[in-house]
């Protein structure tokens, strides 16, 4: 993969075959597409979907089992975690006003 993503950005050969100890000719054969690298890529899992079904009385089940296990925490746990996130979000606002600033600078 390492090969393909030299010769993508324009990497000559021997440049290529030096970096990774091959040949130039290995490198411009997986470049023509008469050799394909060892790599090895697994088939996807595909999930049939209609496998499995989901009834109400499921989800009612669920959901009383949820309600039944409340988790209580204190008032400054909560706090904490509140300024925690706006602090998060109010970084990423500031990160993303000055991208924008950069790009209309630009």
């Amino acid at each position: 993969m390492k090969i393909l993503r030299d010769l993508g950005m324009g990497y000559k050969n021997k440049n290529i075959a030096q970096k990774y100890n091959v040949s130039p000719s290995y490198v411009s054969k997986i470049k023509s597409g008469n050799k394909s690298p060892n790599i090895y890529i697994p088939k996807p899992i595909i999930i049939n979907v209609d496998d499995f079904a989901i009834y109400e009385d499921d989800l009612e089940a669920m959901r009383a089992l949820l309600e039944s296990r409340r988790i209580l925490t204190g008032v400054n746990d909560v706090k904490e975690f509140v300024e925690g996130r706006i602090t998060y979000h109010l970084t990423q606002a500031k990160i993303y006003t000055e991208i924008a600033k950069k790009l209309k600078e630009d």
